[in-house]
């Protein structure tokens, strides 16, 4: 087996394990844990001659999109065990045998049966391991209900025409923005076509979980709809790259000899991969951070011209949001970078852009 130059070694299952009970004993994680980059780099250090720091990511249960967001400062990641992962997966499996509604009861004898956090089933199981408002959203649901509906199921006639507007309209929106984003144009009315068939198929689930909630059952169409579309768009993005590298790159000159470039490339294709998905992720990560800091401002601005002071509007935003001021600050803070309206000076400070 050929080994890159340069690249570490995959760590083993038993040097996981040893690594994460080292941690967990010494009371440097802890399972839930949210950490920015700053603290990650700190826990990283030991291990840093021996691993790639993606790889220790995922030892700490973070995947790859969200550790570039921590890297990017756009959010925090959460410290998942990865053996409470398997053990997630495990669950899921025997859940979404049975499309139904399953009671509080049984999937705590589940999580008590396998040793597993609720909240992180609920993560795994609607939220794509994202403990983002919708996890929240699902638990309160089965709180209040004492149930909840697990499992790809058909939406209704009903339902589908409620939302009819949401739907199409979305689909369209959605497709023609990620369709130019990831130079699939040509495909924009099939992807819009195949992301409704997609809902209507699978997304029985929100209207079973949300069909008194009317607010977050089209936020959760949406997000359907965006995270099927960004999908397909991606698979069309990396279907060139094999063609490409000899298309692009034919020879290569170096020290006076002509040498094949596909030679070089076989070393570095993985890395190139990665370098591409990364500059991708970065994208997405700052439209996310535009959306999310749009929200903020805005949120902030409502409480403001309720006659309250940035201060008083911040204080009130801690509450709507769930989230500490200092956080608040940080999105408010890149956000403003990132669309120009503050930019740094030479002394590190903060002026006010165009």
């Amino acid at each position: 087996m050929k080994i890159l130059k340069g690249r570490k070694e995959k760590t083993s299952e038993d040097e996981k394990q040893k690594i994460i009970e080292e941690l967990l004993k010494t009371g440097k994680i802890k399972t839930g844990q949210l950490i920015d980059y700053a603290y990650f780099k700190e826990l990283y250090e030991p291990y840093k001659e021996k691993k790639e720091q993606v790889e220790f990511a995922e030892i700490l249960g973070i995947n790859y999109a969200s550790f570039i967001k921590i890297k990017n400062e756009i959010q925090k990641a959460k410290i998942i065990d990865y053996r409470d992962k398997k053990k997630v997966d495990r669950i899921k499996y025997i859940l979404m045998q049975d499309s139904r509604y399953y009671s509080e009861e049984e999937l705590e004898n589940l999580a008590k049966k396998y040793n597993c956090d609720m909240n992180t089933i609920i993560m795994y199981i609607f939220c794509a391991g994202k403990n983002n408002e919708y996890t929240q959203a699902y638990t309160d649901i089965l709180r209040q209900k004492r149930k909840i509906w697990i499992g790809n199921t058909k939406c209704s006639k009903g339902f589908s025409e409620k939302y009819a507007k949401v739907i199409l309209d979305q689909s369209d929106k959605i497709s023609k923005i990620n369709s130019k984003k990831y130079c699939c144009r040509h495909l924009q009315p099939d992807i819009a076509s195949e992301a409704i068939v997609y809902l209507l198929q699978k997304g029985g689930e929100i209207e079973k979980n949300f069909e008194d909630n009317d607010e977050m059952a089209k936020e959760l169409i949406i997000l359907k709809i965006r995270t099927y579309i960004k999908y397909r768009c991606m698979q069309q993005l990396k279907k060139p790259k094999e063609i490409s590298y000899q298309v692009r790159y034919t020879s290569y000159k170096g020290e006076g000899k002509e040498a094949n470039i596909l030679d070089r490339v076989a070393d570095n294709s993985q890395k190139l991969e990665e370098e591409v998905e990364n500059r991708i992720l970065i994208q997405e990560d700052d439209l996310q951070l535009k959306s999310i800091g749009q929200k903020y401002a805005e949120l902030l601005m409502r409480n403001i011209e309720q006659g309250l002071t940035i201060e008083e509007a911040l204080g009130k935003m801690e509450s709507q949001l769930k989230k500490s001021q200092e956080e608040i600050l940080k999105i408010l803070r890149n956000y403003m970078i990132k669309t120009k309206k503050v930019r740094k000076n030479k002394d590190g400070g903060f002026i006010l852009g165009e």
